[in-house]
């Protein structure tokens, strides 16, 4: 099951980053949560809570060039309670939340905001969503197929199949004569 939330806390460790081939890439990193109330003229802290925050693609690129250990965040995503058994037979159960969106907390700090290319350079990694990288597989497994086979065909953009003799051509239609 999972659920909306937003918390806001502070980064316990380096973010982690892995290459993905699909999805360009992760980031992980573990947040605290310290929920505290004030009692005359102090601050009293209740226990820690921790979560284990995900982001993928381009936003994952940018939480591994923004954020490290100790900086307060604002975080939206989806909650989960993941729970399995360690090698030692030990029941386990952790908080982890898949981003929507991470954000510095600035009323705990300042930050600088540097906005980014909406569309990347040629040379640059194009980070596809799940269902572009399916198609995408799904395209290149035909080719492939057709390709060892020695069928000489061709397949456009939206997965049809073209023999070449038929495949479509870009020339204008000539008009037709006036009257």
């Amino acid at each position: 099951m999972e659920a909306d939330i937003i918390i806001e806390g502070n980064l316990g460790q380096s973010v982690e980053w892995r290459e993905h081939p699909v999805y360009g890439g992760r980031a992980t990193f573990s947040v605290a949560v310290t929920p505290g109330y004030r009692r005359g003229e102090e601050w009293v802290d209740l226990n820690t809570m921790w979560f284990r925050v995900t982001c993928w693609r381009q936003m994952a690129v940018h939480v591994r060039d923004s954020l490290g250990k100790g900086d307060a965040v604002v975080v939206k995503g989806k909650l989960r309670l993941d729970k399995w058994t360690d090698e030692h037979g030990n029941e386990r159960q952790e908080f982890s939340i898949k981003a929507d969106w991470v954000a510095p907390n600035l009323r705990r700090g300042k930050a600088t905001f540097e906005r980014t290319r909406l569309r990347p350079e040629p040379d640059e990694p194009t980070y596809l969503t799940d269902a572009e990288s399916a198609r995408l597989a799904a395209i290149e497994a035909q080719y492939a197929a057709l390709s060892s086979a020695g069928v000489r065909e061709h397949i456009d953009a939206d997965g049809v199949v073209h023999e070449d003799a038929e495949a479509e051509t870009t020339e204008p239609a000539s008009e037709p004569a006036a009257v």
